[in-house]
C-alpha cells in the first residue's frame, strides 16, 4: 500500500470528466422529470384546507372516544392462595 502514490492533478482528468458527465446526466434525469407529480404541488400536501379547521370529533363522528364499561375487557383476578408455601 505504501507504494501507491497520490495521482497528480493532470493524471485523473479523463476519469473526472467522465464522472462529471455521468453525474450531470443522472441529475438531469432526476430533477427534470417529464411526468407530472402525483399530487398538486401548489396546495397543501395533507389535503383540503377545510379539513384542517375541523376537530377530530367533527371529522370522525362515528368513532367513540373511549370504551364504555361493557366494552372493556373484564379484569382477571388471579387466586394464588393455593400456592401459599405455609399452608
Amino acid at each position: 500500500m505504501a507504494d501507491k502514490k497520490r495521482p497528480t492533478k493532470g493524471e485523473c482528468s479523463k476519469e473526472l470528466e467522465e464522472l462529471r458527465k455521468y453525474g450531470n446526466k443522472a441529475a438531469k434525469g432526476l430533477f427534470s422529470s417529464k411526468e407530472s407529480s402525483s399530487f398538486d404541488e401548489n396546495e397543501l400536501a395533507s389535503g383540503n384546507t377545510d379539513l384542517l379547521e375541523k376537530t377530530d370529533a367533527e371529522l370522525f363522528p362515528d368513532e367513540v372516544d373511549e370504551y364504555t364499561k361493557e366494552e372493556r375487557k373484564p379484569r382477571i383476578i388471579v387466586d394464588n392462595s393455593s400456592k401459599d408455601p405455609s399452608g
